[in-house]
């Protein structure tokens, strides 16, 4: 019973399911017999890997929030570097949709921003943890205007680091506005203005 508990696969389909419950409702009204229902699992077994629910908040935001975004995921941009990285940028985001549309969560977008806000109370340093993690962002962004204006794909006099910022507040805009939307949003809308923002830098 212990090794079909202690395991890895056990660990993650704990911060999974107690990601649902957190962005759901407030962290202090997440019960431990609700995380129990959710994971199929007594409290020993929770236990075992994580010591309180305070230790699971903070595995729960590190895991779906400080440790991925849309941009991280991107592969290798092949042709026109940034052409095909927005399109895979806008890829991943359809994909994480569908994916929470999948377990439950309508709108991920919600989702993210009630664990964001939470996060703000309940771990500590947060605000200095979101900043790097976009910082990161604004790196990758950078790199790959900076290889497309090298390439010839993007005019050389669209400074990089300055469109990049202008990029991510397209995607922040986007994931804002949606977080009113059923749904989450339209990944379609996001791609036009992305797109619309590229045919200002592109070369002509």
């Amino acid at each position: 019973m212990a090794g079909r508990t202690s395991g890895p696969r056990t660990r993650a389909n704990i911060i999974e399911q107690a990601f649902k419950l957190f962005c759901s409702k407030q962290y202090d009204q997440v019960t431990y017999p609700e995380i129990e229902r959710a994971t199929d699992l007594r409290r020993g077994s929770i236990l075992y890997h994580f010591k309180n629910k305070q230790e699971l908040f903070e595995a729960v935001v590190e895991t779906m929030l400080l440790n991925w975004s849309a941009s991280l995921d991107v592969p290798p941009p092949e042709g026109d570097i940034l052409k095909c990285f927005i399109e895979r940028f806008v890829g991943n985001c359809g994909k994480v949709k569908k994916s929470a549309a999948a377990q439950g969560i309508k709108n991920i977008h919600l989702a993210y921003y009630t664990i964001e806000n939470t996060a703000f109370c309940y771990f500590k340093d947060f605000d200095k943890r979101l900043r790097q993690t976009r910082e990161v962002e604004h790196r990758i962004w950078t790199n790959v205007l900076t290889r497309a204006v090298e390439k010839g794909e993007v005019d050389g006099a669209a400074e990089p680091e300055v469109f990049a910022r202008l990029f991510m507040s397209l995607y922040y805009g986007y994931v804002y506005s949606s977080i009113r939307d059923a749904d989450g949003g339209d990944v379609n809308l996001l791609r036009a203005d992305l797109f619309a923002l590229y045919d200002r830098v592109k070369m002509k």
